[in-house]
C-alpha cells in the first residue's frame, strides 16, 4: 500500500497552504452553514462522527508517523495515547449522541418557555 493512501486506496493529497483570501471565504461559507441550521439534526451530527472514526481507523499508521515525526512518540504511545483514544471517544459520543441531543433541547425548551412567563400574571 502507497503510504500516502488510506485502506480504500485513495490517495492523498500533498499539503498546500491556502491562501488568507481562500480561508477568509471557507470560514464565512462555513458560518452560513452553521447559521441555517444544518449542523442540528441527528442525522448530520451521527454521519460527521462516523466518518471522524473511519478517517481515524483508517489512518492509524498515518497519524502515527505524524505523531512520531511532530511530537517524537513511538507507534505504541502514539496508539495507546492519542489514536485509540479519540476512536474510543468518537465512538462513546455516536452511542450518547441522541441522549444528548434530548438534554439540550429540553433545556433550551424550558428557557424559552421561563422567558415567556410574565410576572404579573402570576401575581
Amino acid at each position: 500500500m502507497n503510504p500516502l493512501s488510506n485502506s480504500f486506496g485513495d490517495e492523498i493529497p500533498p499539503y498546500t497552504p491556502s491562501s488568507i483570501d481562500e480561508i477568509s471565504s471557507s470560514v464565512e461559507k462555513l458560518r452560513l452553514y452553521f447559521n441555517r441550521g444544518s449542523t442540528r439534526s441527528y442525522s448530520w451530527r451521527i454521519k460527521q462522527l462516523n466518518t471522524l472514526l473511519r478517517l481515524i481507523t483508517d489512518n492509524q499508521s498515518l497519524l502515527a508517523e505524524a505523531l512520531h515525526k511532530d511530537l517524537g512518540k513511538c507507534s505504541i504511545e502514539a496508539a495507546l495515547t492519542e489514536v485509540t483514544v479519540t476512536a474510543l471517544e468518537c465512538k462513546e459520543a455516536i452511542s450518547k449522541l441522541r441522549s444528548w441531543m434530548v438534554s439540550l433541547l429540553s433545556i433550551y425548551e424550558y428557557g424559552v418557555f421561563m422567558s415567556t412567563i410574565n410576572l404579573r400574571d402570576i401575581l
